[in-house]
């Protein structure tokens, strides 16, 4: 992932990622690994007057504007009340459920849940700031649905931004976050692919995060290992078109082999 500012604007980006072993295991505690792809999200974020928040996805050609009086209910709930923004909290099924109901609308439902990620992240990241306008803009070149991990890309890429936009990581020009920056990058982007995902693996938002080819075994401490040493191999990745949800095949193979545990 990168980060850097120019004139009170935020920009940053994070990978895809390709898994190479262990996609389904990975969800019973065994290991898997990935590799992060050349293929990105990106965002431009900017602080702005006001405490409105302005939203443009341009892959699903939407532009949102929350209003202030819309945020206030939120920025007032029982969550964000207690929450300290550098001790990573899953979010509430009401908290995710009052988000939700603030931004729907006439936009499709992957355009929405884009939206609630962005939203859920933007209280977290704004919650000890006075001034709490911002403007965002998100472009992707990973195509959803096909076990890219775009929406772990797009996890980290927001949370990235947000957090820098709100000083609560550095956002000094041409400097990448430190280590502890990059894993509460992270583990926030982690709780919004639960959003997406119900129960992710944590594999996609790692790699989006870290870069480079890793292994991930959730109940090891730590998790993830960074591979410093990796044989050139060459994978010829396709894009079948045919989209599918990381989430249901999951759970298909649960079903499917109830015997297994982790």
């Amino acid at each position: 992932r990168k980060g850097i500012t120019r004139d009170l604007m935020v920009i940053c980006s994070a990978p895809g990622k390709v898994i190479l072993f262990g996609e389904h295991s990975v969800v019973y505690n065994r290991t898997a690994i990935a590799a992060a792809l050349g293929l990105r999200v990106y965002a431009d974020v900017a602080r702005s007057e006001g405490d409105d928040l302005e939203i443009e996805l341009r892959d699903f050609d939407v532009k949102v504007t929350i209003t202030s009086p819309q945020l206030n209910p939120l920025r007032e709930s029982d969550f964000l009340k207690n929450l300290q923004v550098k001790s990573v909290t899953p979010f509430t099924a009401d908290f995710i459920a009052n988000v939700r109901s603030t931004c729907s609308g006439n936009i499709s439902a992957t355009a929405e849940q884009a939206i609630v990620i962005l939203m859920c992240l933007y209280l977290v990241a704004s919650k000890d700031t006075q001034q709490k306008g911002l403007k965002i803009r998100v472009k992707s070149l990973l195509p959803v649905g096909m076990g890219l991990g775009s929406s772990g890309a797009y996890s980290v890429c927001v949370a990235n931004g947000l957090l820098a936009a709100f000083d609560v990581i550095s956002s000094q020009p041409g400097q990448a976050p430190n280590d502890t920056e990059k894993h509460l990058i992270n583990n926030w982007a982690f709780e919004t692919e639960k959003i997406a995902h119900g129960t992710p693996s944590g594999i996609d938002n790692s790699v989006s995060t870290f870069g480079g080819t890793l292994t991930l075994t959730k109940s090891s401490t730590p998790p993830i290992t960074i591979l410093e040493k990796i044989p050139t191999v060459e994978f010829l990745l396709t894009n079948t078109r045919v989209e599918r949800k990381t989430s249901e095949w999951v759970g298909k193979v649960r079903n499917f082999f109830p015997g297994i545990s982790g």
